[in-house]
């Protein structure tokens, strides 16, 4: 791994990765009041973040975010700034009930829990990085993904139809989710192969449609599955109901620059 240098487009450390290579013209001193989200111990001092105005000024524009894309209006990019930056307060990104027991803990022990779970997250991605090109997808899913999600709290198996099911003359016939939440419970899940980009059509895919496509009819069709999980292991989208045709709705973390450029505020936000 290379040095860490401070990005004064970025307003954060680097520390690997493509935005690590492309964004060293931007390499400079960071200012007195360092702040931004990564995991250097100046970045917070009595457990209150400390930013500079530039920072400041940046996220009153609702142009703070770094490694998450919103698509579709699921929620507005001030909601998700405000979660980042306060991210024990919950309440104001609570999705139904999946995220409500979290909203109920201490504020004080709620941070501590989220400290260790981003540092899990981190070093089991430093310590998979470079093996990820040569992994299967079933590596994917059983090394990285289904622990990733189970220090969130999700126990996950494979998906089975409840109530709902495909009609055999159904555009989505013979295609299914791979998992579910234990119990049959929101959220729902499925994985795809490192390198699968989730906007290229696919031939295995019902009428050759894309991992996104897919998955989206596949909430809009079945009633049950509320929230989806879609990751290739380098890219978190979330997808909820969403009918519009021309565009398309999720929530996008890029788990690859999250975690290897140490951006500890946008992992809050998940």
């Amino acid at each position: 791994m290379g040095k860490k240098y401070y990005c004064s487009k970025c307003e954060y450390y680097h520390h690997r990765g493509k935005v690590y290579e492309n964004h060293k013209k931007y390499k400079t001193y960071p200012p007195d009041e360092e702040g931004g989200g990564t995991d250097n111990e100046d970045s917070e001092k009595n457990g209150v973040s400390i930013m500079s105005s530039t920072s400041k000024a940046t996220q009153a524009n609702g142009t703070g975010l770094r490694n998450i894309n919103l698509s579709g209006g699921l929620f507005t990019e001030n909601i998700v700034l405000r979660l980042r930056e306060d991210p024990e307060k919950l309440e104001i990104g609570k999705i139904d009930s999946f995220l409500e027991k979290d909203s109920e803990k201490k504020p004080k022990q709620f941070k501590e829990e989220r400290r260790e779970l981003y540092e899990w997250c981190r070093d089991k991605w430093d310590s998979i990085t470079t093996k990820l090109e040569d992994w299967t997808e079933d590596d994917i899913i059983q090394k990285w993904l289904i622990p990733f999600f189970s220090q969130f709290g999700y126990e996950l198996e494979p998906f089975e139809f409840g109530k709902t099911k495909l009609d055999s003359d159904s555009p989505l016939a013979g295609f299914q989710i791979k998992y579910q939440s234990k119990g049959h419970i929101n959220p729902y899940f499925h994985f795809v192969g490192i390198d699968e980009d989730f906007e290229v059509k696919i031939d295995t895919n019902p009428n050759k449609g894309t991992h996104h496509g897919v998955c989206q009819q596949f909430i809009n069709r079945v009633p049950e599955v509320k929230w989806l999980f879609l990751s290739n292991g380098r890219i978190l989208r979330l997808l909820t109901e969403y009918y519009h045709t021309y565009s398309k709705g999720y929530v996008e973390f890029d788990l690859e620059n999250i975690l290897a450029n140490r951006d500890v505020k946008e992992f809050d936000a998940m």
